[in-house]
This record gives structure tokens, sequence and C-alpha cells, in this order.
């Protein structure tokens, strides 16, 4: 059930992708895209998904082979899950994903090829209040969408 659920909403974001603009945020180490998507209270009730409450989420293109997105938790959380899903990019690509915490701590979501595929979750203790950055690392210099989640 949760492989079904992952595989229709990484359809869902293959969608809003290839239909999306993002405003460009050009650091000199890493390039990136992003859109950012605040998650309220009322949201995140109505975000129920098979890992649990999405609690913050953003999204955007990795360019050159390498970028970054940051997604902003902006209150802490027991057992939190992290994890990315690869969007469209016109060749299959292997995308390597860590994320880091406020703290400085790197969880290791491991790697995928293809669109529409996602990262292992990976499952903290407790995910304190802050900028989680998701770098990226893709075997090709052609554009790679992706979507970065945290969950309940």
């Amino acid at each position: 059930m949760k492989r079904f659920i992952s595989v229709l909403l990484a359809c869902a974001m293959c969608a809003l992708f290839s239909t999306s603009v993002f405003a460009a945020e050009e650091p000199s180490q890493a390039p990136s895209q992003e859109v950012a998507e605040e998650v309220t209270t009322n949201d995140t009730e109505a975000s129920e998904r098979a890992l649990g409450n999405l609690l913050a989420t953003n999204g955007g293109t990795i360019r050159n082979g390498m970028g970054s997105i940051r997604v902003t938790l902006h209150s802490g959380n027991f057992s939190a899950d992290f994890m990315a899903v690869l969007g469209y990019c016109e060749v299959d690509t292997l995308v390597t994903c860590t994320v880091r915490d406020p703290a400085g701590n790197i969880y290791d979501l491991g790697s995928v090829s293809g669109n529409g595929n996602s990262t292992r979750t990976y499952s903290v203790f407790y995910a304190q209040a802050g900028t989680y950055t998701f770098n990226f690392v893709t075997g090709t210099s052609h554009p790679v969408d992706v979507a970065c989640y945290i969950y309940d």
C-alpha cells in the first residue's frame, strides 16, 4: 500500500513539475531552484500520507549535476521521516540524496533512478525545528526535478 501511494504521489509531482516554473536561486557551489510550500497545521491534518502526516515539503530542479533544496520544519517533531521523490528528467540517471539537519547531522537517503521513483525513507527519533537541506548529486548535467518531504 505504501508503494502504491508513493507511486501515486510521484505521478502527481511529475504533473506538477511538468507544468510549473520555478524561481531560481543560484548559490555559488550548489545550483538549485526552489518553490517553497509552507505546511500549516490545517494543511498537516489534511495531508495524511502512508508515512504519516506531512509536516513540511519543498521542490525544485537540480541542474548541472548537483544542487540542494531547503525544507523548513516550523516546530520540532518526534519520529520524523525524510524522503525525496524524483520528478521528470529527460535521461535515466542515478540521483543520490542526503539530508543535513539544522545541527549539521547528515542522513543518507540513498540513490534512486527513474522518473517518479522515491528514495528510501530515513527515520529520526526527533527532528528539531529549523531548515533541513536535501542535497542531490546526479549523474547528468540535464535538469532533474525533485520533491522533498518531512513526515510525522
